[in-house]
């Protein structure tokens, strides 16, 4: 069903090019660039070496003076969209409790940008990022300004992502309040094989 549905709107989308390229203001220089954006480029090949299937170790630092809480889970991230979206699915224990999240990772060529969302099973809030990449995109910054569900207030959050190497990574969450990052947890992720 999946393909059957991917197939279809692949032949939509050819269909519709070359109407839409008889469109009024829809010249050979705005297919050429319109044509860009669609195409992935390094970051998102960058991205595209996360696709796979993960263990994650998560460490959550609740309360400064106690150790963290940690849990084991698993996680899931396949590209997406032509290779422009790597889209991760993650299951893991937190407080006792199941817990799922899911986070849709891109880079927008337009904005020259990292961007990101984030939503989870312990809220009905979806989390917007933005940033930039260094190291060759070895290292990943995004920033998310938000509504802290537990105060009601503004609150930024900054996820610090590391890839070490092809079976390792690192996200590291901190929040962000009077330009000092204080960090809020750590994950972990080792590929299976």
């Amino acid at each position: 069903m999946k393909k059957t549905s991917l197939f279809a709107l692949g032949a939509l989308v050819c269909l519709a090019l070359p109407a839409m390229a008889e469109e009024p203001g829809m010249n050979a220089e705005a297919m050429a660039a319109w044509q860009e954006m669609m195409t992935p480029g390094p970051h998102h090949e960058h991205m595209a070496k996360m696709a796979g299937d993960w263990t994650v170790h998560s460490k959550m630092m609740m309360d400064p003076s106690a150790p963290p809480m940690e849990t084991d889970g698993t996680a899931h991230m396949e590209m997406e969209a032509n290779g422009l979206f790597l889209r991760e699915t993650v299951h893991s224990p937190m407080m006792g409790m199941p817990w799922e999240g899911h986070g849709v990772f891109g880079f927008d060529k337009g904005l020259n940008k990292h961007v990101a969302i984030w939503y989870d099973s312990f809220g009905s809030m979806i989390m917007n990022f933005e940033g930039g990449c260094t190291d060759n995109c070895g290292q990943v910054t995004l920033v998310s300004d938000y509504t802290d569900p537990m105060t009601n207030q503004p609150a930024q959050m900054k996820i610090v992502s590391s890839m070490t190497d092809a079976d390792h990574m690192t996200n590291k969450m901190y929040s962000v309040a009077d330009g000092k990052d204080t960090m809020m947890g750590e994950i972990l992720y080792t590929r299976k094989k």
